[in-house]
């Protein structure tokens, strides 16, 4: 039994009916939770869901299941993975993880790391391998490739976002394995300002480059949800204009269609009306 000694211990009732297990991974997630003080309890216990641990605003630590009892938060890296909620207040593409919340995470991690030598302290080298991670590692899922990202089945989930991959990225990681973080450029992006040229959202106004990082995901992201989020509105218009197409073209053959009939209905009008008429001429009746 693996139970954090600085997490308040909330066992759910799955603690006591899942199967066992020997974790070799850790990803963090983030939770969208409502505004304010959350405990992700209560919404587990009904769900069917489950994640190990959940870190609040404020740095406290909770820990909902043992690590060495499967939780299902990450689909097929269930059996192998510890899972660490994090809080949001539901604005995890406009928030960072705070320094108390960051603190404990890498906190927790190394205990993690000691307790179960088979978590190495770098990142996760493959889905189904070992290291730490973030729930959206492997990509976002699509309609047309839903298993681009083997933990977790939704479609288009970036989670925990990308401020908060960052700091994975540049912080989390490099403190658990005791470095710094790796050279991939000669420039420090995210120390750096990056100027908007045009005047839209933004504004001509300098932006951190994680911002503008975070302003296209977010942009592309609602482009996606457009095609294919639930209830798409983009797909459902097409559909409508392409049903008011097929009734335009009914509507413009059976015109066409009495429009050819016509010369001919006019011709025998105008026959029907000769035949039909007398005409009085000098008192005579004259029938043409």
């Amino acid at each position: 039994m693996a139970i954090c000694p600085f997490a308040t211990w909330k066992p759910l009732p799955a603690n006591s009916k899942q199967a066992r297990m020997t974790p070799r991974l850790a990803i963090v997630h983030t939770a969208v939770d409502a505004p304010g003080e959350t405990d992700l309890w209560g919404w587990f216990a009904q769900s069917g869901l489950e994640a190990h641990f959940f870190i609040q605003n404020d740095g406290d630590l909770l820990q909902y299941m043992d690590t060495n009892v499967v939780a299902e938060a990450n689909y097929k890296a269930n059996n192998f993975a510890v899972s660490i909620e994090t809080e949001d207040d539901g604005a995890p593409r406009t928030t960072e993880w705070n320094a108390k919340q960051t603190a404990t995470l890498v906190r927790l991690l190394d205990w993690l790391c000691t307790v179960h030598p088979t978590i190495p302290r770098r990142q996760a080298d493959r889905w189904d391998g070992s290291g730490v991670g973030w729930h959206s590692m492997w990509g976002l899922n699509t309609k047309a490739q839903p298993g681009i990202n083997p933990w977790t089945s939704a479609l288009g989930k970036d989670c925990p976002t990308a401020p908060r991959i960052a700091q994975m990225r540049s912080t989390i990681l490099p403190r658990l394995a005791g470095g710094t973080p790796p050279q991939e450029h000669d420039m420090q992006l995210t120390d750096k300002f990056y100027r908007w040229p045009h005047a839209g959202e933004t504004g001509d106004q300098p932006m951190e480059v994680w911002k503008l990082f975070q302003y296209l995901e977010s942009a592309s992201r609602g482009v996606y949800e457009q095609f294919h989020g639930p209830g798409a509105p983009i797909p459902a218009r097409l559909g409508a204009v392409e049903t008011d197409n097929k009734a335009l073209r009914a509507e413009v053959a059976a015109l066409r269609k009495e429009l050819a009939a016509l010369p001919g209905l006019l011709r025998q009008a105008l026959a029907d009306a000769v035949v039909s008429v007398d005409v009085e001429v000098g008192g005579k009746a004259v029938q043409p």
